[in-house]
């Protein structure tokens, strides 16, 4: 695919789980979010993103789909 996508989290979506936001924010399925998480395709602040790590207003998300085809 070669997509990234690309969000800075705002004050409604500061304190909520990375993977939480993904999946409502998003609407990206449980098994996608795992699969890209655990690929390490998710970055935040342009470090590799965990699913439990909390957001803070300003973060930066990048998430990239170019490895997801597997």
């Amino acid at each position: 695919m070669g997509d990234r996508l690309k969000f800075v989290v705002d004050k409604k979506n500061e304190g909520k789980k990375l993977v939480n936001f993904i999946k409502v924010e998003l609407d990206f399925s449980t098994r996608l979010t795992r699969k890209l998480t655990k690929n390490g395709c998710i970055y935040i602040n342009n470090k590799t993103g965990y699913s439990s790590d909390i957001l803070k207003e300003g973060d930066r998300i990048e998430i990239d789909l170019s490895t997801e085809e597997t």
